[in-house]
């Protein structure tokens, strides 16, 4: 009888340890090894936009050289988009904000005044001539080239140092 117990105490002692070996190992796969530190290298301008096509024309200026966020959540109805806590923390971190303005946003006047005070704000409905007082305003081939054109001066202003990769 003794022997018996002794086998299955066994058994269980061995299961227990095999399970312990497993959990370690995955453990051990899946923690967040730290990466060799690097030499830094200059920072990129932070650039946030309101919605996509913003987002999409200041990162094919911006190239490289810049980090480009979107608020509006791919999905999301800009039109509609309320701002998170998140979105209020990276509008005040950033280097360059770019609104469409003229309505587009219904959360603008509430932030506008606070951020424009850092005078990093570009409301592109505000700087480009739009005759039809439209917000849709990168719909309109002309309109959209007056867009990417105060794009790239915003960025030329904020961050002259690179000023030639953005006009490339």
């Amino acid at each position: 009888v003794k022997l018996g117990r002794m086998c299955i105490v066994s058994t269980k002692k061995s299961l227990i340890l095999s399970t312990m070996i497993v959990l370690a190992v995955i453990v051990y796969q899946r923690w967040p090894m730290r990466a060799p530190s690097t030499p830094t290298t200059p920072e990129k301008l932070s650039v946030i936009t309101s919605f996509y096509p913003l987002y999409y024309f200041a990162s094919v200026i911006g190239g490289d050289v810049v980090s480009v966020r979107n608020l509006t959540p791919a999905g999301a109805e800009p039109h509609d988009y309320e701002l998170t806590p998140n979105d209020i923390v990276r509008l005040e971190s950033v280097q360059f904000i770019i609104l469409n303005g003229a309505g587009f946003e219904p959360y603008v006047d509430r932030i506008l005044n606070s951020v424009r005070a850092r005078g990093l704000v570009l409301s592109v409905g505000e700087v480009i001539d739009n005759p039809l007082h439209d917000p849709h305003t990168w719909l309109s081939p002309i309109l959209a080239k007056r867009i990417t054109t105060s794009i790239l001066e915003g960025f030329v202003k904020v961050d002259p140092q690179h000023g030639e990769d953005y006009r490339s």
